[in-house]
């Protein structure tokens, strides 16, 4: 639209990185692109190269004379695939990422179309494994420069694009790949040579999955089928703006909204589910601590109602249970120092002043690699950091808590199971 301007448009007026052009130069420039409307308006070619030197992109070097501080081709080429439509999507297992990604000029509800889901279910997953077989290239390449090799992680890859490369690129009458008739003759007899295992020399058996990998082959050779029988064309210039950006799963580039967002989810499924407050407790994760509280303030109402007063108290008793079952640990490892047994007792009683005592004991057996299951001498060791507390009370009150952590983890395993089932219902 007429008067409108991006600064990739503006800068891309200068042809190199250290240009200088004078004022009027500029002016004229941005007349003929339709940016300043006419040529008297010279406050608006003023105010637009203020703009730019604010931004660090332009510098003013003399009297009317204005430097680019960029390389303006490779701005520009940024901002326009900053500015296009962009669609994210996400690549990994179920529990991880491995990398996201946008495409460019493509509709985001097209990730739900089963044709599209399809497709990404085999080429997303192979993309983010080159991605992060390349990323370690790269990371050679910066501490070892010419003296590097290649990792193993790429040179796996490269092993499974070696038939595609040669096949797809290479082979044939014309050296320019196998015709698609050719190559499905080619890759036919391939996988059907596959052994149903490969026998590892430590004694166990890896599934080759050929009879999975044989059931995909078979289904793309009727989607092509298909494809021949509708005599279909794709139209490239309708996608010629399209693009791909692969990038590090964001949690590596700001780790706290990563976690901020995971447990707003958290919360988010919790209330979903209808858990009673101790459960939605049990799942916040316990070394987040300070994002965890700012979260439940901020989102905790909107999400949990009512409940959120409940789940806040019963995480701030989990982190109170957390601290002494991390002291048990070092005391169960043989340092009783008089200073550790000072610190923990104090830490006890702060906590059985608050919560009461049954309650942090009962919590003790949640915490697996710190605490884990009850045994007569982490009972010992129990007594003497709660040493106003009867020893059958605490033999007591550990078992009501391992009783109640094995309820709590056959009700979170239910619940894994059904997350995997609707998982793979989706793909």
């Amino acid at each position: 639209m007429r008067g409108e301007w991006t600064p990739g448009e503006v800068i891309s007026i200068w042809t190199e990185k250290g240009e200088t052009l004078r004022f009027i130069e500029i002016h004229k420039a941005l007349v003929k692109r339709g940016i300043v409307e006419t040529e008297n308006r010279y406050a608006k070619t003023t105010r637009i190269l203020a703009s730019l030197v604010e931004a660090g992109l332009i510098e003013k070097v003399g009297r009317g004379r204005y430097q680019v501080k960029v390389n303006p081709y490779d701005y520009a080429l940024l901002e326009n695939i900053l500015l296009k439509p962009k669609s994210k999507f996400r690549v990994g297992g179920f529990l991880w990422t491995d990398c996201e990604g946008f495409f460019l000029d493509f509709p985001e509800e097209a990730f739900n179309y089963t044709y599209v889901k399809y497709v990404l279910n085999i080429i997303g997953v192979r993309l983010a494994r080159i991605f992060n077989a390349l990323r370690e290239l790269a990371t050679i390449v910066k501490e070892k420069g010419e003296k590097g090799i290649i990792p193993s992680s790429l040179i796996r890859e490269l092993i499974l694009e070696l038939p595609a490369y040669w096949l797809g690129c290479k082979a044939g009458i014309d050296r320019d790949g196998l015709a698609f008739d050719e190559l499905l003759i080619a890759y036919e007899k391939m996988l059907h040579s596959l052994p149903e295992t490969i026998e590892a020399e430590e004694g166990w058996s890896s599934p080759t999955l050929k009879e999975a990998i044989l059931k995909d082959f078979e289904e793309l050779k009727n989607l092509f089928k298909l494809w021949q029988d509708e005599n279909l064309e794709v139209d490239e210039d309708s996608s010629k703006h399209f693009g791909l950006i692969l990038i590090p799963p964001s949690s590596i580039f700001d780790e706290e909204s990563y976690t901020r967002k995971w447990i707003i989810d958290i919360i988010k499924d919790s209330a979903a589910r209808d858990e009673p407050p101790f459960y939605t407790a049990l799942s916040l994760p316990i070394r987040d601590e300070e994002i965890v509280l700012k979260v439940l303030r901020e989102y905790g109402e909107r999400y949990l109602g009512a409940k959120v007063d409940e789940v806040r108290r019963f995480y701030e008793m989990r982190l109170a249970a957390f601290q002494i079952a991390v002291y048990h640990r070092l005391l169960m490892m043989g340092r009783s120092s008089k200073e550790i047994i000072s610190k923990v007792r104090w830490i006890a009683k702060k906590a059985a002043d608050e919560y009461g005592a049954n309650n942090i004991i009962k919590l003790l057996p949640f915490f697996g690699s710190e605490f884990g299951g009850p045994t007569p001498e982490k009972e010992r060791i129990l007594k003497l950091i709660f040493k106003e507390q009867p020893l059958e009370k605490i033999h007591e009150w550990l078992k009501e808590g391992e009783d109640a952590f094995q309820k709590y983890a056959e009700y979170t395993t239910k619940i894994a199971k059904e997350s995997i089932e609707t998982y793979k219902e989706k793909r």
